[in-house]
């Protein structure tokens, strides 16, 4: 049994929740259960349906379904324990039968999953096959827009009343909670102003359990997350036993552990810190420590970062038409241990960022052109899936997926794949790009380093231009921006 607070977006305990978890670790595949996957909708999604909500000024509610677990039939013969807090003692050894899913076993998700998507489905909403998560259901010029995370719903609609009335067709078949409009989702703080049609998130209360948490409140802090240059390597580890004594008691793992749910939700400005000191996990050294103290101090400076969406005047006329575009970069050779790039890539979509990526490559490479190449394979695998989702949603039309790069010969190669001795060892894997170019799928243009939004994704930047970034994409903050680099 376990029993445990739920709360609001302020931090404050708005009740107390009891479940009662079976020991499903103790289950035998193929005996106790067979298929156990259940997709949960991914946050490149949900931001997506924020960016959606904003440009088109929909209603953005939430719907909470209680005892999620408990609406199916089991369809295996499962046996269980008698919980010590409510055992019979009239029969202290018998066992008891379960005929519904409890949380802890490995195929309840699953099961409920199935019977959600079942309900959905009749009541007329249509899966996405590049995002299964996503259902929509379409009536002459309304629709709804769903995201299935368990037994959380976030509902975009045209209409208030059509929710209502889809929250009652819930509540006839499942005990369902209509929490209102959002206002908090996954630890995200939702603020929607339909005057303005601006739609931003934050993670403002998870910031100042981490400042609290590791003692970092009345820290200093400062505008940029890394001191430039920073030339941390896997040499700067403990060389000491006094320096292995006092690493052992720095959290440095929990830390960037913390740091991880920020980046993944609306943090990109942290994506590139967070990713490069992680690569010394394993064996953090005193300068290591002091980058990541350092991280945090930012942080707090950034504490109240916003990530915003809205419509954008120049293409919201009509209402249905919008631009896709997405920005790729690489450092070459960045990692001082491996040789190794950085790939970075992000995309934005009414006015914010809606997915990003940072990701040190998997081969050297060879040339700055190649790590740039590799990286725009990247984005534009992403690219092709996002416009994939609009396409199924037919709700707004992409009438522009264009990638920026900064490096001329990248372009060059993607758009005449001719073979050179500077260009023959790049894999034939990544000339996917080309054939996307070539049948017209994307646009990839040149565009000065100066005004490549993604450039803090792959390496450290100066100040200005790590400001600039944050406000391309669609980051804001009330902190006073000064120098401190």
């Amino acid at each position: 049994m376990v029993i445990y607070k739920k709360f609001d977006a302020q931090g404050n305990s708005i009740r107390f929740k009891a479940q009662l978890i079976a020991r499903g670790f103790t289950q035998i595949p193929g005996v106790d259960y067979r298929e156990t996957f259940s997709p949960t909708l991914k946050l490149t999604s949900l931001r997506l349906i924020f960016a959606i909500t904003a440009y088109l000024n929909l209603e953005l509610h939430h719907v909470d379904i209680e005892t999620t677990f408990l609406h199916e039939d089991l369809k295996e013969d499962i046996y269980m324990e008698q919980p010590p807090i409510l055992q019979d003692s009239a029969h202290p050894d018998y066992e008891c039968k379960l005929h519904k899913p409890l949380y802890g076993l490995k195929q309840s998700p699953r099961q409920w999953y199935a019977k959600l998507h079942n309900f959905l489905l009749h009541k007329g909403f249509m899966q996405l096959q590049s995002e299964p998560t996503l259902y929509i259901r379409k009536q002459d010029s309304n629709f709804l827009l769903l995201g299935v995370y368990v037994d959380d719903l976030p509902i975009v609609g045209t209409s208030r009343h059509d929710i209502l009335q889809f929250v009652k067709e819930l509540q006839t078949s499942f005990p369902t909670k209509h929490l209102g409009e959002l206002e908090y989702f996954l630890g995200l703080e939702v603020k929607c102003n339909r005057n303005t049609r601006i739609l931003s998130i934050s993670q403002n209360k998870l910031v100042d359990g981490i400042l609290q948490k590791f003692d970092m409140m009345d820290c200093s802090s400062i505008a940029t997350p890394l001191t430039i240059p920073c030339h941390l390597s896997s040499s700067d580890s403990p060389s000491t036993p006094e320096e292995v004594a006092f690493m052992k008691n720095i959290p440095y793992r929990q830390i960037l552990g913390s740091l991880r749910y920020l980046v993944s939700c609306t943090r990109p400005d942290l994506s590139f810190s967070t990713g490069f000191l992680s690569r010394f996990m394993e064996h953090p050294g005193p300068r290591h420590w002091e980058a990541l103290k350092r991280v945090l101090r930012y942080l707090k400076y950034t504490r109240d970062m916003t990530l915003s969406y809205k419509a954008l005047p120049a293409f919201s006329k009509g209402g249905m038409v919008a631009p896709l575009h997405g920005w790729t970069d690489a450092d070459w050779g960045g990692d001082k241990d491996t040789s190794r790039s950085t790939s970075g890539y992000l995309f934005t979509f009414s006015g914010g960022a809606i997915t990003w990526k940072t990701k040190k490559q998997s081969t050297v490479a060879l040339s700055s052109t190649e790590a740039e190449y590799i990286a725009a394979t990247l984005v534009a695998k992403e690219g092709l899936w996002l416009k994939s989702i609009f396409d199924e949603l037919n709700i707004i039309h992409i009438n522009e997926f264009q990638l920026w790069c900064d490096n001329k010969s990248c372009i060059t190669i993607a758009r005449n794949p001719k073979i050179t001795d500077q260009n023959k060892h790049i894999r034939a894997r990544y000339h996917f790009l080309c054939e996307l170019f070539e049948d017209g799928t994307i646009r990839l243009d040149y565009t000065p380093t100066l005004h490549m939004w993604a450039d803090f994704l792959t390496k450290l930047v100066p100040v200005v231009k790590h400001w600039s970034c944050c406000q391309h994409v669609g980051l804001k903050c009330g902190a006073r921006v000064t120098g401190g680099c």
